[in-house]
């Protein structure tokens, strides 16, 4: 069973940096040897489980990919994106706040400007009440020093055929707190052009590096929403999360209890556990 498993993740990794290879073909490049080791095209399938109390659960898959294209220098990467994204720390990476939970398929530019800001394109379609939601989003970012930690910040402008336009502002800070464990911080301030108000997002945590590829995630963390001059809060959360691989490096397992407070059910405390299981096919980038 096992030796199936190992043969059949092979065989598919196999396929999709063939696959993505032929595509990168089309650009001019040298088709050097370092050019092919710079494929880390990457493919995840899972399924996520959410259940609540009461007995109630929703199960949902989960589908991304990226496929590289080395001889663009990887500015230029095939994206498909479903279930939000998160970063491999297992904090969450910024997007724009209007990002639904829905699949997308795209194309991603991105360019370093005067060495130290990150320009990024991405634009696509996105599936949206049966129908086909296309986008276009654009991002800059810079990233620097702060004593032995890290500030990130970013400026996001978007635009999508059903949900419209609108841009957001994002800051994170990283620290180190020692070996092997860090602190994050995130904060978030995006604005809707059609439904003319903000929404806010406050996120602490703490990431422990228990050993390879397992990690103990705790997060604390606040939405809310802005309108006009009335500010309130939408919900309060509490996460911790275990990831591990499950089977070799390629099988990952999650498990995230949860406790939330939301603003439309009084505040009052809801208790959830979500569980994710995703296989990764092709690179580990």
């Amino acid at each position: 069973m096992m030796t199936w498993l190992d043969s059949t993740q092979t065989s598919l990794s196999e396929d999709l940096l063939q696959y993505s290879s032929r595509i990168d073909s089309y650009f001019v490049g040298d088709g050097s040897e370092q050019q092919r080791e710079d494929n880390r095209s990457r493919l995840e399938i899972g399924v996520i489980n959410t259940l609540y109390e009461g007995g109630v659960n929703e199960l949902r898959h989960r589908v991304a990919a990226r496929i590289d294209l080395p001889r663009t220098q990887n500015r230029l990467k095939l994206e498909i994106r479903g279930d939000g994204e998160e970063g491999i720390n297992g904090v969450a990476e910024g997007g724009d706040g209007a990002e639904e939970k829905r699949l997308s398929i795209g194309l991603r530019y991105q360019k370093l400007l005067l060495e130290k800001i990150k320009f990024r394109v991405r634009g696509g379609v996105r599936a949206s009440g049966g129908g086909l939601n296309p986008y276009i989003r654009l991002r800059g970012g810079l990233s620097f020093g702060v004593g032995s930690g890290r500030l990130t910040l970013s400026e996001n402008l978007f635009r999508e055929h059903i949900t419209g336009s609108g841009y957001s502002s994002r800051v994170q800070f990283t620290h180190p707190v020692r070996q092997g464990l860090d602190f994050y911080s995130t904060s978030a301030v995006t604005w809707f052009n059609d439904e003319g108000h903000f929404q806010l997002n406050q996120d602490l945590y703490l990431v422990k590096a228990l050993k390879k590829r397992h990690l103990l995630t705790a997060q604390v963390g606040a939405d809310g929403l802005r309108e006009y001059q009335h500010q309130r809060v939408e919900s309060y959360y509490l996460r911790l999360s275990y990831r591990r691989p499950l089977y070799r490096e390629w099988l990952i397992a999650e498990a995230t209890p949860e406790i939330r407070f939301r603003r439309e059910s009084g505040f009052s405390k809801e208790h959830l556990l979500l569980l994710k299981l995703v296989a990764i096919i092709g690179g580990n980038g």
